[in-house]
């Protein structure tokens, strides 16, 4: 096992591993995918891992720390992947994924639906 203590400049949610964003990334996400000025406060967090352009992937988007109300805790930063993602939920991938999942049973409750709800 690895008993390294963990690194205190990373920021542990839901298993994955994200890093506090520097005025580099605040930059990037606010010049590349907001475009608007942002507050430091508004993004907690980017992702470990960066885009072939060296710009985070994904980061934590605080929904009520800005001018306005915003939905999408976690963005999607990087262009490329944005695209892919966009043309994956034009094919249908949202309903084959939710199809898939309730074909899972682990995905859902003794009745058939995700949280009893289908």
């Amino acid at each position: 096992t690895d008993n390294k203590p963990p690194n205190p400049a990373t920021i542990a949610i839901a298993n994955q591993t994200f890093t506090p964003p520097n005025s580099t990334h605040l930059q990037t996400i606010q010049s590349r995918q907001l475009h608007h000025a942002l507050t430091p406060s508004q993004v907690f967090c980017t992702s470990t891992h960066s885009c072939r352009h060296g710009h985070p992937q994904a980061f934590g988007f605080h929904p009520t720390k800005g001018p306005k109300l915003v939905s999408g805790l976690f963005r999607l930063s990087c262009p490329l992947l944005v695209q892919a993602i966009d043309e994956w939920e034009g094919e249908g991938g949202v309903r084959e994924m939710s199809d898939w999942m309730l074909r899972n049973d682990h995905f859902t409750d003794r009745n058939g639906g995700i949280d009893g709800k289908v």
